[in-house]
This record gives structure tokens, sequence and C-alpha cells, in this order.
């Protein structure tokens, strides 16, 4: 488990012992979230960059400027792409291995706060200030049409 606190400290903690495992030195970190498979973490900071971590290492192993405050990160259920939910209104779609944006979904009126990939990870759903709440498609369509 990983928790981040205002301290600009990132702890992952051993649950069954209840102990911490290990401190990364995070600056205003505003959101984090883990890899399904339990050996990525990213996290969202004030400077508008996206951080990674592996789960085993306190070093960074890379950060993604995305010029607008991240509210909202998610994995996809296979790890390979990061939902950013940002202040400008936009989702950005990393992928995790070149950690390059690769789409800027575009739609709310108002900040994206939440984001949450389906659990096959053909969708994506978003919450915003605007009140709304969208589900975008993460397939191609001709991977969709089954081509």
């Amino acid at each position: 488990m990983a928790t981040a606190s205002q301290d600009s400290t990132i702890r992952i903690w051993d649950v069954a012992t209840h102990t911490c495992e290990m401190t990364i030195a995070a600056q205003d970190c505003y959101r984090i979230t883990c890899s399904a498979d339990g050996n990525l973490l990213a996290c969202s900071c004030g400077d508008k960059t996206v951080r990674f971590w592996e789960m085993t290492s306190p070093e960074e192993i890379g950060k993604v400027y995305l010029g607008s405050t991240v509210y909202g990160l998610s994995f996809s259920p296979d790890g390979t792409r990061l939902a950013a939910g940002c202040a400008d209104n936009t989702i950005r779609i990393l992928d995790v291995a070149t950690r390059q944006e690769v789409v800027e979904l575009q739609g709310h009126s108002n900040f994206v706060h939440a984001v949450a990939f389906s659990s096959d990870g053909t969708r994506l759903v978003s919450g915003s200030g605007d009140h709304t709440v969208r589900i975008w498609d993460t397939l191609p369509a001709y991977k969709r049409a089954g081509k």
C-alpha cells in the first residue's frame, strides 16, 4: 500500500506488519496510484508533472510534464497506460513504457477530478467539476470492430 503526506513524502507500507518499508521524497504530491501488478507508482505533483517510481526503489524512474495540474490518476488494468484528469478540463492518456502522452480527451467544461479504467481496460470513466460523468472508449475503432 502507498500513501502520500503533506510532509512531501510517499510511504510504501507492508499491510501485514503495519510497517513502513520505504519512504520516497515527492514534493507537492496531489494524487498517487499503483499499477494493478503492484510494480509501479505514479504521482501527480504541484509542478504539473506526473512522476513514476518502481515500488522497490525510492529513485524516480521518469516524469512527464503535462502543463496542467493533475487531479485524478488511474493505471489501465494491464499497466500500459495511465489516465490523468487535469485542471484544464482534459484527460491525458500516457504510454507508461515511453512516458509519452498518446492522446488528449476533451469534452468536459470544468476540471477533471476523477478517472478510472474499466476492469477490461476498454473504457475510461471521468468525473468533472462540470457535474458530469463521461464514459470514453479506449480502443481504436479497428480493434473494437475486430479487424
